[in-house]
């Protein structure tokens, strides 16, 4: 996924550590580190995992200067895995090890002999398979020390999460609903409190905003299908743009039933920006901003960048709002 261009799914995340002062100056040298290096087949190499220019992922040098804007910090992770057909490996193996022992007009083999043959041809079909690439960018604003993700998927995000912290020594934190709902509480709970208290924050503000739309006929936000709602039942997926107002709607909401995952359209004067909701993380899906195409890339991935915060802001007030209209929750006990 790419703030780049084109529809995007961002995780977001809090970096837990303040912004070290001599970023400027440390950040090439660190993101060198663990700058992206391609696999090595001479090695036995089938995995590389690293830091690349996000405007020039084939670029095999580049420093801060080239990734810093304004408040800024753009980063790109590749990972390039080779994968072999066991099948087809095993069918080469046996071939090579028949003409082996033609050659050296021997009955079999020895088990180290047989081992060698097997790295040998490894390093073969390694050189001859072209990698698997994925990519993914990092944003990363240094004036609220937000971190967001262009991906989210646990295994890839966990991955950058793991390289972010490797490469600046900082801690960075899943922004989930519960852990802003529990900054929003008068006792400031910790992450493990708020999971604890608000499990279902998220579930509880999406189903909310679902419900005003119903029985009011107005919201702040429009809601589409696909309706996800999940319980001890199961799931049910409610289709099409009109999701909201078909009779199986009301059915779940009055047996119960959270809203998991919806599409929201939310507007701002003549601005008007689509996503997908995850209720659990507060991740979005196919985010389409109203950014119109522009010739200069630079300029263009500015305006992408300011209205994608602006749209986590909108949806930030949202939740905001509805927190201050739930009424108070006791308090739980202290964790040792």
């Amino acid at each position: 996924m790419s703030f780049t261009s084109g529809a995007l799914s961002v995780r977001r995340f809090r970096v837990l550590d303040p912004v070290p002062p001599t970023l400027p100056q440390t950040a090439s040298l660190a993101v060198r580190r663990y700058t992206f290096r391609p696999i090595n087949p001479e090695r036995g190499e089938r995995h590389a995992f690293g830091w690349c220019n996000p405007r020039d992922p084939i670029a095999e040098t580049f420093d801060y200067d080239d990734l810093v804007d304004g408040p800024f910090l753009l980063l790109g992770a590749r990972q390039d895995r080779k994968h072999f057909n066991p099948i087809l490996f095993k069918a080469r193996l046996t071939k090579r090890i028949r003409a082996v022992c033609a050659e050296r007009k021997i009955a079999r083999l020895t088990r180290q002999q047989r081992l060698v043959v097997e790295e040998e041809l490894a390093v073969e079909v390694n050189r001859e398979t072209s990698p698997v690439s994925a990519f993914c960018q990092v944003l990363w604003d240094l004036s609220t020390n937000m971190l967001y993700m262009a991906a989210t998927s646990n295994a890839a995000c966990e991955s950058v999460q793991e390289l972010f912290s490797a490469t600046f020594d900082l801690r960075i934190r899943h922004e989930s609903p519960a852990i802003i709902h529990g900054r929003h509480d008068p006792e400031e709970l910790s992450p493990l409190q708020a999971q604890q208290r608000y499990p279902e924050s998220g579930r509880n503000f999406v189903t909310d905003l679902l419900q005003d739309l119903i029985e009011s006929g107005n919201s702040q936000v429009e809601l589409h299908g696909p309706l996800v709602f999940q319980d001890g039942e199961g799931k049910l997926t409610i289709q099409g743009e009109d999701a909201p107002h078909v009779p199986e709607v009301n059915t779940a909401l009055h047996s119960g039933r959270k809203l998991t995952r919806a599409t929201l359209v939310i507007q701002e004067r003549e601005d008007k920006w689509r996503a997908t909701l995850d209720a659990d993380t507060f991740d979005l899906k196919g985010v389409l901003l109203p950014i119109p195409t522009l010739p200069n890339a630079e300029e263009y991935l500015s305006l992408r960048i300011q209205s994608l915060l602006r749209l986590f802001d909108l949806i930030d007030q949202l939740y905001a709002n509805s927190i201050e209209s739930i009424p108070s929750i006791p308090s739980i006990p202290s964790i040792a």
